[in-house]
């Protein structure tokens, strides 16, 4: 449980992963491992809602209390420390990967409303989108560097 909470939290972190509550995280009751679903509110998208998601994460005193004795200072902290470790050497992989999100004509998460939506012209606006998302990206991998406190 502690292992798959700590990876989810914080790819969930690096994604700007909102929207988070107990109906959108499953957990495997054989094996204790969680999984996130509902993926609509990434991307900091979160940040634009009417009560905005100012959290880097969803860990709530349920989920605190399931970790066990150590809560988030045992098993949970040295594997969000790994994940975080992980995710910075690979970042130019994840960042590949994540680039089809700004170019998938399915996939709107640049804007929270429909403000303004005929103003920006096709073209235009994708390379808007490349650049904010690329630009939110790297201030991510940035705040991957500073350790966990």
């Amino acid at each position: 449980y502690s292992g798959s909470m700590a990876a989810m939290s914080m790819v969930g972190y690096v994604l700007g992963l909102g929207d988070r509550h107990l109906d959108n995280i499953l957990i495997d009751f054989s094996s204790g491992d969680i999984v996130h679903i509902d993926y609509n509110v990434c991307f900091d998208k979160g940040q634009r809602l009417k009560v905005p998601e100012i959290v880097p994460f969803r860990l709530t005193q349920t989920l605190e209390t399931a970790l066990g004795l150590t809560g988030t200072e045992g098993v949970f902290r040295a594997n969000c420390e790994a994940v975080m470790n992980v995710l910075q050497k690979n970042k130019s992989t994840l960042l590949m990967l994540l680039e089809v999100f700004v170019w998938d004509p399915l996939v709107e998460w640049t804007r929270g409303d429909i403000h303004d939506e005929a103003a920006v012209g096709g073209e235009e606006r994708k390379g808007m989108e490349l650049a904010v998302s690329l630009s939110l990206f790297a201030s991510r991998v940035q705040e991957i560097r500073v350790p966990l406190q």
